[in-house]
């Protein structure tokens, strides 16, 4: 999946995550799981889950001869490099990032049951969505370029006071009171919840 270039890998799922609906996973994606573009249309993403680096990736007991599809092995893509196991303890690996990916989107119902609006910001390639509730609003900004790009908010004041960051790429400092523009990095996304405006 996009060549195993974590920083687009991760500003994938954070747009998905960040638009309305349900987002889905496919088994193998939560890992950086490769593809084996040798079978024949869809198969080619659905070989066997790489649970662990050896044994056969942990699938199965069995011969992979018996296997009703081969494994993905060797290469940058192959189960000795990309497993579950292999990342579960790695605190900043793909797997426990989706992880904690998925509990701030939970905490923000504010994405199903909140008022929807795609902001302008003054620069084309970042994606602002913002989600506004009676309590509190949420706004996500996703950088879909990779390089840097500035963007100018329009909050309230009593916004920016109470702005707190739940998910970023990086630490970004308070957003500045009287221009309030921020660079964003290349594949870059901040996800940030402030009071609303009553």
């Amino acid at each position: 999946m996009l060549d195993g270039d974590q920083a687009r890998i991760r500003l994938a799922f954070s747009v998905m995550f960040a638009l309305p609906g349900a987002p889905m996973v496919f088994y193998g994606d939560e890992i950086g799981m490769g593809d084996d573009l040798s079978l024949p249309e869809r198969m080619s993403v659905r070989t066997p889950m790489q649970w662990t680096s050896h044994s056969n990736g942990g699938f199965s007991s069995e011969s992979p001869r018996d296997y009703v599809r081969p494994m993905i092995s060797a290469g940058d893509f192959g189960f000795e490099r990309v497993s579950v196991s292999g990342q579960r303890g790695a605190p900043n690996s793909l797997l426990n990032w989706v992880a904690g990916l998925m509990r701030t989107r939970r905490e923000c119902p504010q994405i199903g049951s909140g008022k929807s609006s795609v902001l302008d910001v003054g620069n084309d390639s970042v994606l602002a969505i913002r989600y506004d509730t009676s309590e509190c609003a949420l706004l996500v900004l996703n950088n879909l370029s990779p390089t840097r790009r500035t963007i100018t908010l329009d909050l309230a004041s009593q916004e920016i006071a109470s702005a707190t960051d739940l998910f970023c790429d990086r630490h970004y400092g308070p957003v500045d009171p009287a221009s309030q523009r921020m660079v964003i990095r290349g594949s870059g996304y901040r996800w940030m919840r402030f009071n609303g405006v009553y």
